[in-house]
């Protein structure tokens, strides 16, 4: 084996130890959040035949619709591993470890281009492994690890990776079509797991450009075919999204988004330097959220990395990728329902850490020189401080994975990371009741409602109200809850009148409890909500219409079990 093996070979395994190192029983822990409708709750998971099915997706809305090869991925671990949260957050391990080889592959190959600085493609093997092994280890990039269904932006990463090596390795190979390609087959596998990825063809023009090129022109002209098949997979996601859309929640434009990106994507900024706190849930988009001024701090941020990388390309490419990818959803595609996530900067992350490895490198040595350290001293000061930089990351991943142990921690922690966001004290509201921690729950109800109204919280601290024995509190929330439910998203909600009902009942106002109960059976409820409206009904005295009620249920084959049951009761109290 040659030296440059063994060096490889030494780097891959120096990688894969750091990680295991920093993930290792971190992997414990339920499903949280989007993994349950994901995963536990997903019907096309649960056979891997015949394939289609399980390319086809769950549909709209879920965050695995329109990402078939992701989608497929949970089929393939679910039916090898019996679909754990501890196996599906292992194969995110090793699939993140491989994003970090795949990434020091990448620059490498990149930095010793012809066109890359003379000092760049001196240090090639060294910046490459400093940035892989500080991307591996970065927490920032702990979400699409410990959130099982971030696997979308794993996949999307490695697919993005490998075309960028592919394509790379076209530009000195005597081959170039089929490593074009491969690059070409390995960004519509991207496109099918996430359509962020739509920026990849692009930034693979710019790095033509950058590094092998030296104008838009000559690389357009040098390599056409392969740019144009690139840019000819953007097919891929707008036939996904067109066949499964993610939602209402998604607009082609929002001025306050827009605004608001300015001091989340400042935010992104400084994790990168000190990744503290954490942030699993941002949040919706909520009034008064934008600020002005960090908009225009991160506009004039994004516009100098734009003219910089235009005029200076091959320094200011890093700048780019950070700034592309971000693009999708940190401007004119707004994601109302989430107006940041940490996990978008998983891809954009080697940028910044490469700038930072390059710079790094080249200060110890100008440092060594003043000094006149001989050279091997030099290397191991720079390793011993990389080794405590890793370390320090090592175990802020180990105190981030602390938070994923349970849905009331991590509530706790995205409350207290995030005291702005209402999504997250509702959640904590649900998650103290379910514990039994009644008080605490009503107060994160209340402080979600302070922030922003919801049906739904109105509703649940309605419910808990009641269970608490304060029924002219619960009547006003579920009162509020009935004024303001959102029928347009959710023509078949009545819980918060059934609820209603039931206090009212409880008040001895039974007019009104009975005339919630009428307009709550004219909505065609559900079938868990017919079986509460029927027995109402038949506590108000009302059997044969509680039976008819049922009767939808009851016809179905086999008949609704609770709606069985129910009718049973009822027909033997008519008997006696």
């Amino acid at each position: 084996m040659s030296a440059a093996r063994r060096r490889e070979l030494a780097a891959a395994c120096a990688l894969l130890a750091a990680a295991l190192f920093a993930y290792a029983g971190t992997l414990s822990g339920p499903f949280v959040f989007d993994d349950r409708a994901a995963i536990e709750r997903n019907k096309t998971l649960r056979s891997l035949w015949p394939p289609w099915d399980a390319l086809r997706g769950p549909g709209y809305g879920n965050a695995l619709a329109g990402r078939p090869l992701a989608n497929f991925s949970f089929a393939l671990t679910r039916a090898l591993f019996g679909g754990e949260p501890r196996a599906e957050r292992a194969v995110n391990l090793a699939l993140h470890v491989a994003c970090g080889g795949l990434a020091a592959l990448a620059l490498r190959r990149l930095l010793r281009l012809p066109r890359a600085a003379p000092r760049s493609r001196e240090r090639a093997g060294a910046i490459a492994f400093v940035t892989a092994l500080l991307f591996t280890l970065h927490p920032l990039a702990s979400e699409v690890v410990l959130y099982a269904v971030q696997r979308t932006e794993l996949l999307a990463a490695l697919f993005a990776l490998l075309a960028t090596l592919f394509f790379l390795r076209s530009l000195e190979s005597a081959r170039a079509a089929r490593w074009q390609a491969g690059a070409v087959a390995a960004c519509a596998a991207g496109m099918a797991c996430k359509e962020t990825l739509a920026v990849l063809p692009l930034l693979l023009l710019l790095c033509d450009r950058a590094f092998a090129a030296g104008s838009l022109r000559a690389a357009l002209a040098a390599r056409a075919r392969c740019h144009t098949a690139l840019a000819s997979t953007w097919l891929i996601p707008a036939a996904l999204l067109a066949s499964a859309p993610r939602g209402r929640s998604i607009e082609l434009f929002s001025g306050d988004y827009l605004l608001a990106q300015g001091g989340i994507g400042l935010d992104y900024l400084r994790l990168v330097v000190w990744p503290d706190p954490l942030v699993f849930d941002y949040g919706p988009l909520v009034p008064g959220q934008a600020a002005l001024l960090p908009a225009l701090a991160l506009a004039a941020l994004a516009l100098g990395a734009a003219l910089w990388g235009l005029r200076a390309p091959r320094s200011g490419f890093a700048a780019l990728w950070w700034f592309g990818w971000l693009a999708p959803s940190s401007s004119l595609v707004a994601v109302l329902a989430e107006v940041g996530a940490e996990r978008r900067v998983y891809l954009a992350l080697v940028g910044p850490i490469a700038i930072g490895a390059a710079g790094a490198l080249e200060l110890g040595a100008r440092v060594a020189r003043r000094l006149r350290l001989p050279s091997a001293r030099a290397r191991a000061a720079g390793c011993a401080l990389l080794l405590l930089v890793a370390l320090a990351f090592g175990l802020r991943i180990r105190a981030r994975a602390a938070d994923f142990r349970s849905e009331l921690s991590l509530w706790q922690s995205a409350a207290a990371a995030r005291p702005t966001n209402p999504r997250a004290w509702f959640n904590l509201g649900n998650h103290l009741r379910e514990s039994g921690r009644a008080e605490q729950a009503s107060h994160a109800y209340l402080r979600s409602l302070s922030i922003e109204e919801s049906y739904v919280a109105h509703l649940n601290l309605g419910a808990l109200l009641a269970q608490m024995g304060q029924p002219e509190r619960a009547g006003a929330h579920l009162a509020r809850a009935v004024e303001i439910e959102p029928l347009a998203l959710y023509p078949r909600a009545i819980d918060a009148r059934l609820n209603l009902a039931a206090v009212l009942a409880a008040q001895g106002r039974l007019p009104e409890a009975r005339r919630e109960i009428e307009i709550a059976l004219a909505r065609d409820p559900r079938a868990g909500d017919r079986v509460r409206l029927a027995d109402a009904l038949h506590v108000f005295g009302e059997p044969e219409r509680a039976l008819e009620a049922l009767r939808p249920l009851l016809e179905r084959m086999p008949p609704d079990a609770d709606a069985a049951a129910l009718a049973g009761r009822i027909r033997a109290q008519k008997k006696r």
